[in-house]
């Protein structure tokens, strides 16, 4: 049986070969011989056959992939070209891309299809800040998206930016790093980063890990600060051995999340731990997420640290 958006398409379509048979005497249909002819042979666009047809890109994209034809090695190329992005960003490991590889391990993503290699980072627009800075960081001159996010709880929305931009050899130096296509629950401490051994470029990493899915809390009742972070048993794992190389903090057990599979929190508390560990992560940095540096900032202020 058709999916609605094909039956929709079938539907438009009919009624344009009918128009193209009345215009030009030239009746066709949405096959694998159509397709090929049209895009392989007169060199036009999924864009330009969906138009010519009556139906979205999205389902020209479809019956490409599922007809097994692979969209030309000039495709990804035109759309290289609509803006431009610094590729060699993550040739090789550093301060300061060690925290937007951070970032983009916690709440980014990677998306390979055909040819397209794509990455990107979507925030709540009240953290827009970083966005900017990881725009800038990269030299990408392309636009951001602005969209909204529903909660399946409650079923409020909110404001979200987005930055997404497609490049093979950065996705390429992503992946090599770690972070891959459907990587939640399956992401790992970077073992480059462990073998590199650089206490800056290894918590500048987990700075941005943490400033993704990590929290700073503060318990009223015993004023006692809090580190939270969240994420693989992998990570976590890699992380905690790092706090106790450069900070020699006790090891804890990671708590599972039963309900998420491949997802636990790793916790540490009180002044000599958690403030610790935010001391360190923040000292001297160049570029941090505003929102949680005030909280850390402001857990010292009610310690009289």
């Amino acid at each position: 049986m058709n999916s609605a958006p094909e039956m929709w398409c079938l539907k438009a379509h009919i009624t344009a070969s009918k128009f193209n048979s009345t215009m030009n005497g030239e009746k066709y249909e949405i096959t694998k011989e159509y397709i090929e002819k049209e895009y392989f042979q007169n060199g036009l666009s999924q864009y330009e056959i969906a138009k010519k047809v009556g139906c979205s890109q999205t389902i020209i994209s479809d019956r490409m992939i599922k007809f097994g034809l692979k969209t030309k090695e000039k495709t990804w190329k035109l759309w290289k070209h609509i803006y431009s992005v610094d590729e060699t960003y993550f040739d090789e490991l550093n301060d300061e891309n060690a925290w937007v590889l951070g970032w983009l391990a916690s709440d980014g993503y990677v998306i390979i299809r055909n040819n397209s290699h794509l990455f990107g980072l979507k925030l709540a627009e009240k953290d827009k800040e970083i966005i900017y800075k990881i725009k800038d960081l990269l030299n990408f001159n392309g636009v951001l998206y602005k969209v909204k996010q529903k909660l399946e709880k409650t079923g409020k929305e909110y404001n979200q930016i987005q930055i997404k931009i497609t490049s093979k050899q950065i996705v390429k130096n992503l992946e090599k790093y770690g972070v891959v296509q459907n990587k939640s629950k399956i992401i790992k401490f970077p073992k480059i980063i462990e073998e590199l051994n650089n206490e800056l470029i290894t918590k500048n990493f987990i700075l941005g890990v943490f400033e993704g899915d990590g929290s700073v809390l503060f318990d009223e009742k015993y004023s006692s600060p809090c580190f939270q972070i969240v994420g693989t048993k992998e990570l976590l794992t890699g992380i905690q051995k790092q706090l106790i190389k450069y900070l020699g903090i006790s090891k804890t057990k990671l708590t599972k999340n039963s309900l998420l599979g491949n997802h636990y929190m790793l916790r540490y508390r009180g002044r000599f731990q958690a403030v610790r560990i935010f001391d360190w992560l923040y000292l001297n940095q160049k570029h941090y997420l505003k929102r949680k540096y005030r909280k850390y900032i402001d857990i010292k202020r009610r310690l009289s640290l």
